[in-house]
């Protein structure tokens, strides 16, 4: 990557540079980029941020964590939703976190996942009625964090508090591109926007720090009762928090789509 050199993005306005056309439509703005070249200077207020845009590039920067390694502004915004989880962590803590999550995805507990998901789709696609219009995008991303949950929690979950928790995350979901690229001031504004979202975080860590500590008591099925049993050696033999990074990590991942970019 040292030999490429990056071509600076068109449409900078003084000031806030590509901000505004990132803000009105982020998917349509980082879909244009490539056209530009393979790697893309891009001015988002005050920061210089540089888009890899071409597939070589981008294996060169996914393979070499330890060259490229997670860090900024972006993934500091990432980590208050997710923590340092195996989606935001560096380099160092990504192997053990990847060792601690293996267990839960053990072959034999797959088929019980794939049931979960079945059943998730079922009941979505069962309420939609003939004739009716919805917005398909919303009706996957909600069906997505319904079966997230669903496998997650198991029979521990009830129907109102995976509706809650499903609504919570995708608000969450939906502010965080956003609010990783906003300077920090603008995101402590009581704007709508902002008080929603921390409404939801509340809400959310509320719901996982209630379920956590009822599936202590009594173990259920699901994928967090496979994580509870896990072993950290850096943890001793302390029981794992509510915000354990593994379970923030597919929390987060399973529901994040492209619609969480506009």
């Amino acid at each position: 990557m040292s030999g490429t050199t990056a071509v600076t993005a068109p449409g900078a306005v003084p000031v806030l540079g590509h901000l505004p056309a990132f803000l009105a439509s982020p998917l349509r703005f980082l879909r244009g980029l490539p056209a530009h070249g393979d790697l893309v200077e891009v001015r988002l207020g005050p920061q210089r941020v540089l888009f890899v845009c071409d597939p070589a590039l981008t294996r060169e920067l996914l393979t070499h964590d330890r060259v490229f390694d997670k860090g900024g502004p972006v993934y500091e915004r990432m980590r208050e939703v997710g923590g340092n989880g195996l989606a935001t962590c560096p380099a160092t803590d990504h192997r053990r976190q990847r060792r601690l999550i293996q267990p839960a995805f053990h072959p034999t507990r797959l088929p019980g996942y794939a049931q979960a998901m079945t059943d998730r789709i079922d009941a979505g696609i069962t309420a939609w009625r003939p004739g009716q219009r919805i917005d398909l995008v919303t009706e996957l991303r909600s069906m997505a964090a319904d079966i997230l949950l669903s496998t997650l929690f198991g029979t521990a979950l009830t129907p109102r508090a995976r509706d809650l928790l499903a609504a919570d995350l995708q608000e969450i979901l939906t502010a965080v591109p956003r609010r990783a690229v906003l300077p920090a001031p603008l995101c402590d504004l009581p704007t709508p926007a902002n008080l929603r979202y921390r409404t939801a975080a509340r809400r959310a860590r509320r719901t996982m720090t209630a379920l956590v500590h009822r599936l202590r008591e009594n173990p259920a099925d699901g994928l967090f009762g496979a994580l509870l049993g896990g072993h950290d050696p850096q943890a001793g033999d302390r029981p794992r928090s509510r915000g354990s990074p593994p379970i923030r990590a597919i929390r987060s991942c399973g529901t994040s789509t492209r619609r969480s970019y506009g």
